[in-house]
């Protein structure tokens, strides 16, 4: 049977039911005035993309106070009034002014090498797992003491009596270990699971000295808030024996506070995500507005290949290279080459579907992969350029979980960190640095579940509004909207980019492109896919145009 029948089955779970929106979410929505007639249902109450066009502000929004790279501060103006939580009750949560206490832990069903969701388990018959947890836990605190002050005071002045261990934390793939040196501030060493002589390869070598040379690039070229990263060695050959990154630890708290806000005994107030107070609502609109002109910074480096930064030549001056995936099969990890264009960085994932089937494409599998052909083929999937004009394609960075666990911010939800940079790759510009943070999509990812979920599609509807408005404003120009007019969007545009990733992501994405599309939303999309891959149907070429147009308004950009 080819892997791709039964596609309903992907969304079995998915039940829906009456819900309100609270007035306080609505409040939201005065960040960024409106005019009514934009606003179009286009695909019922389960789609998340609510919105048939972009919002359009009819005046300017106030800017964050985060810097530009020219070193200006815009003026944030918002009367904003928020209870501030103390220190102390960061500790009280586990997650205080750490810099990766929470980085990994909220990821643990996240894929190493894609960042999302991660379908194998240890039932699987040809799954092996190379992380090594017991040996690399049982790192003493004095190697990784004596580690840090060979960096930090390599001549030996200090008393080592003044560094310690203060904390042992990590997740699905990596070990975080916490200390502080007196007098010089508190560090984090980064060490991956499968950091082992058993385990260890090139590849792995390879992705670690990109993600820490990445890391440094980003602070000298831009002003995103980034670890600073004092040392790095992609070898067992070490005091503590294993590869690591050391760097300096990110002063501030975990995103989640200012999202969720804070429940009358000083706890994170979940349970009401979709009905916030209007403390909390304006918590969010500033963390939002601080987030996107944080992310816009990125917009100042581009690339001429989608792939890995390798800064191996030359460790300023960066070539796009290839990067390498663990296949979990215990072999050698499979490397990706670095694509020239985005055609043919779609192309791949189509190939890679056709691999999956094994030789067996019924007529089911022959549908999906013209459908496929149709979206990948629609513009601005198919070309990844700044402007219009452009001739040549250039591609952005891209950060690979973009979560609220891996930002962290200050008691006026100022954006102070962005952590977790592993397998960072320049992207199409449609998924790049203006693409929807993860929280603003959970809707479009193939294991939301209404009974389950933090936030009703309609409420992140609204919120990716808010966001677009931001990220446009953050990167227009006197050449137009830059990138900001992928946005809206690109919860969309990042479902494409997910295909092949991960094994429920064909399906979804197909499967969501003909529940998005009127003309196809109340056919059986089984029976449509197999008529469109069959060599018979008479249907077929008008089929087909009626695809091409429909993804072509479905993913198009907003103009300039």
């Amino acid at each position: 049977m080819a892997p791709f029948t039964h596609f309903k089955k992907i969304l079995d779970g998915l039940h829906l039911r009456p819900t309100t929106i609270s007035a306080p979410v609505s409040e939201l929505m005065k960040a960024v005035p409106l005019t009514p007639t934009v606003c179009q249902w286009v695909s019922g109450l389960f789609s998340g993309a609510f919105f048939d066009q972009a919002p359009q502000r009819e005046e300017p929004i106030s800017a964050c106070n985060h810097p530009t790279k020219d070193g200006a501060t815009p003026d944030l103006t918002e009367n904003v009034d928020v209870d501030h939580q103390t220190a102390g009750d960061d500790q009280a949560e586990g997650i205080g002014d750490q810099e990766m206490t929470d980085a990994d832990s909220e990821s643990e069903d996240h894929d190493q090498n894609t960042g999302e969701l991660q379908t194998k388990s240890s039932t699987d018959d040809d799954y092996v797992d190379r992380r090594d947890f017991d040996t690399i836990k049982a790192i003493q605190d004095s190697a990784f003491e004596k580690l840090l002050l060979q960096h930090i005071d390599p001549e030996g002045k200090l008393d080592v009596n003044k560094c310690q261990v203060e904390e042992h934390d990590g997740g699905s793939y990596h070990y975080v270990v916490f200390l502080s040196v007196e007098g010089h501030g508190r560090f984090v060493v980064k060490v991956p699971f499968s950091g082992t002589a058993t385990w260890w390869q090139e590849g792995d070598a390879y992705n670690l000295r990109s993600e820490a040379q990445t890391m440094n690039f980003i602070r000298r070229n831009t002003s995103v808030p980034i670890p600073e990263v004092i040392a790095f060695d992609d070898s067992l050959d070490n005091a503590i024996a294993a590869p690591y990154i050391l760097m300096r630890a990110i002063e501030g708290r975990v995103a989640t506070h200012a999202w969720y806000g804070r429940t009358p005994n000083g706890q994170l107030d979940k349970s009401n995500a979709d009905n916030p107070s209007l403390a909390t609502v304006q918590q969010r609109k500033r963390f939002l507005k601080n987030l996107a002109y944080t992310m816009a910074e990125l917009r100042h480096l581009r690339f001429d290949k989608i792939g890995m930064l390798n800064f191996d030549g030359n460790a300023g001056v960066p070539e796009v290279g290839p990067w390498f995936e663990d296949m979990q099969d215990g072999q050698q990890l499979k490397e990706v080459p670095a694509y020239e264009s985005s055609k043919d960085f779609f192309q791949s994932k189509i190939d890679y579907v056709k691999d999956k089937c094994d030789g067996q494409i019924d007529d089911l599998a022959y549908g999906i992969m013209e459908v496929l052909k149709l979206a990948f083929g629609s513009s601005p999937i198919s070309s990844s350029k700044e402007k219009a004009s452009d001739i040549q394609e250039s591609f952005v960075l891209t950060h690979n979980d973009l979560d609220l666990q891996n930002i962290y911010v200050d008691d006026n939800f100022n954006i102070v960190g962005i952590i977790d940079w592993d397998l960072t790759v320049t992207a199409p510009r449609c998924v790049g640095f203006s693409s929807f943070p993860v929280f603003l999509r959970e809707d479009w990812d193939p294991d939301y579940d209404l009974e389950t979920a933090k936030h009703m599609p309609w409420s992140l509807a609204e919120y990716r509004m808010l966001y677009t408005g931001y990220m446009k404003q953050a990167t227009s120009g006197p050449d137009g909207l830059g990138d900001g007019k992928y946005t809206s969007r690109s919860h969309m545009y990042y479902a494409a980019y997910s295909v092949g990733m991960y094994s429920a992501a064909t399906q979804y994405f197909v499967e969501r492109i003909c529940k998005e599309l009127p003309l196809l939303r109340s056919l059986d999309h089984d029976t449509f896919l197999e008529n469109f891959g069959g060599e018979s149907w008479t249907g077929s070429d008008r089929a087909r145009t009626v695809l091409k147009r429909g993804l072509e308004m479905l993913f198009s950009a907003e103009s300039e």
